[in-house]
């Protein structure tokens, strides 16, 4: 298993991202489903979100010189939306079917703003509460997610190419420059969940630092230095089991859905981070245990490749179960 783990390592594979994924979608659909709270799986999401996209970005970067607009763009459109367009048609034929048609019409704006990428501003200017109950409970309510997104790939693009503009060759003032955008993005969060947290739920300013936190780890960690040593290994096995073992006992254990997204989203950043830190400190390893040991089994990595899917699919399955 060492030797393949290292071959899919040179070839830029990570195969602990990949079950960090499917924990991320099991996170999200159990929670909901059976416990009913917030899990933080979507937002390890969007730390792994933001770490995939912007490796992918550089590495166009790299290659043609500068960030490459309609490349970029065009790899994200014939991976996304497919399914996002599938998802959202079988929703609206099953509601044209079992709603009163009088009250067709907010489904309607929903699947639109879903199909746009404003999902969540909707929900911003409609006051919703994800946490409360409510006589209408959208089907499209979960693509808020997916909204703030598309939003953040657009963002990145621009942010990703000024900062090559202005700085050339110059790697730290890149990093410093997402790292300062980070920090504002967190203080905000912070700020705007303790004033109104039903609409910092939603807010893409609120959300930005997360997708971010996986931007500084595309730009840094590549750069270090790392050897694969007992030492090593064994760091990041502790560092992505204590990070995990809390991600998955803390919405078990409190219920913090009114205090996201602000400083207790650390934890599933943290986590997050952990993982995809520990895989570069040890990316042969044949004996990683707990966590990340699960994470690189087959089944888990396998999986992966179907979480956008599970994300989208679960929460229309429960709002008609």
């Amino acid at each position: 298993m060492s030797e393949n783990l290292a071959q899919e390592r040179k070839n830029g594979f990570r195969p602990e991202i990949e079950g960090l994924r499917t924990l991320a979608a099991l996170l999200v659909a159990v929670y909901h489903i059976f416990i009913g709270r917030v899990s933080g799986g979507v937002d390890v999401f969007f730390v792994v979100s933001g770490f995939l996209v912007t490796t992918s970005l550089l590495s166009q970067t790299r290659k043609f010189g500068r960030p490459q607009f309609l490349t970029y763009f065009g790899n994200l459109i014939s991976r996304l939306l497919p399914l996002t367009i599938f998802v959202v048609v079988a929703i609206l034929t099953l509601l044209y079917f079992t709603t009163d048609q009088a009250r067709i019409s907010e489904p309607l704006r929903d699947a639109a703003a879903s199909l746009l990428y404003f999902e969540n501003w909707r929900l911003v200017s409609l006051a919703a509460d994800y946490n409360a109950d409510q006589e209408y409970v959208s089907s499209f309510q979960h693509f808020w997610a997916m909204s703030i997104q598309g939003q953040f790939y657009v963002l990145l693009f621009v942010l990703i190419a000024v900062g090559h503009w202005l700085f050339k060759k110059s790697f730290k003032s890149l990093v410093g420059l997402v790292a300062v955008v980070t920090l504002a993005s967190f203080a905000y969060s912070i700020w705007l969940t303790s004033s109104n947290q039903a609409v910092a739920y939603f807010h893409t300013g609120a959300r930005f630092w997360e997708f971010l936190v996986g931007t500084l780890l595309a730009l840094v960690v590549p750069n270090l230095k790392l050897t694969d040593t007992a030492k090593s290994r064994l760091t990041g096995n502790l560092l992505a089991n204590v990070a995990l073992f809390a991600l998955v006992l803390m919405g078990m254990l409190l219920d913090v859905s009114r205090q996201f997204p602000g400083w207790i989203a650390l934890v599933p950043v943290v986590a997050a981070t952990a993982v995809i830190v520990a895989g570069n400190l040890s990316p042969a390893n044949e004996k990683s245990f707990g966590f990340l040991w699960l994470l690189r089994t087959r089944p888990m990595v396998w999986t992966g490749q179907f979480a956008f899917g599970i994300y989208l699919w679960h929460w229309p399955l429960l709002v008609w179960a």
